[in-house]
């Protein structure tokens, strides 16, 4: 798996020929991050393509929020299953979503999106 890495302002990296892309795990938590960072009808050339987050976000429980962020996480090429996920809101009306994650390539593999 080869997928185009990001710098810290969350812009593709170019000009470093093959450095600028990421492998292995690290693709794949990549692949995580992007798709639970995509609204739904966001991307204008897949409009099936991200979640519904305000809709999500209205629930009185988490648990339909957890189930479709769990069911986007297994979507993601190389994640083989979920192995924890947890939802935290904040003050300033993020969500910070951790997840843990068995892979192809190893077991455990753990992450952190803000939302």
């Amino acid at each position: 798996m080869l997928v185009r890495g990001a710098a810290k302002d969350e812009d593709w990296t170019f000009g470093q020929g093959k450095q600028s892309y990421l492998t292995g795990n690290d693709a794949i938590a990549k692949n995580i991050e992007t798709k639970l960072r995509v609204h739904s009808t966001e991307c204008f050339y897949d409009t099936d393509a991200g979640l519904p987050w305000f809709t999500l976000l209205a629930q009185k429980t988490a648990d339909a929020l957890l189930l479709a962020v769990q069911t986007a996480i297994l979507e993601c090429e190389g994640v083989l299953r979920v192995t924890s996920l947890t939802a935290q809101r904040l003050e300033d009306r993020s969500l910070v979503l951790n997840y843990t994650v068995d892979t192809v390539y190893s077991t455990n593999v753990s992450g952190s999106v803000t939302v």
